[in-house]
């Protein structure tokens, strides 16, 4: 009866790992955006397009 012991407790030490892993990167992306909040920051606007050619 050892093996699904293990196997519970992986499966529990994966998901802990990733809701890590996702509320760190929230926690940038919250970050980020109260940074920016003054400026028009974004990865991709018509303007910089428009301004090349």
């Amino acid at each position: 009866m050892e093996q699904p012991d293990l196997f519970i407790f992986i499966r529990q030490l994966i998901w802990v790992v990733l809701l890590v892993i996702a509320g760190l990167s929230i926690r940038k992306m919250i970050s980020q955006k109260s940074k920016g909040r003054g400026k028009k920051k974004s990865w991709f606007r018509i303007e910089d397009v428009e301004d090349t050619e």
